[in-house]
């Protein structure tokens, strides 16, 4: 067999061998999308479910007696602790790795 019948032989074989790596590589990538994606919709329905869902608990005895007495009102909202705001941060940058 000539020399340059074999280099193309080999040349095909590096190229098919790298092009199965990358069909492993895209398999596996849409494999992890499509669980993150289930995972996501049946996170989503269970959040529905549960603000569409009545709430049955039972009003606290502090709520009630706020509700009942201003006097009692003003002072849980004084010992309240301060509201603090949080950053809304979007499903991608929450997952996201930590970079040194």
């Amino acid at each position: 067999m000539p020399r340059d019948a074999w280099q193309g032989v080999l040349e095909q074989l590096a190229h098919r061998n790298q092009a199965g790596q990358d069909l492993a590589e895209a398999r596996e990538r849409a494999a992890r999308a499509e669980t993150e994606a289930t995972f996501l919709r049946e996170r989503l329905a269970e959040l529905r479910a549960d603000r569409d869902r009545p709430s049955t608990a039972a009003p606290s005895p502090a709520a009630s007696a706020a509700a009942t007495s201003p006097a009692v009102a003003r002072e849980l909202s004084k010992s309240d602790p301060p509201v603090q705001l949080v950053e809304r941060r979007s499903w991608r940058t929450l997952f996201a790795r930590q970079r040194p």
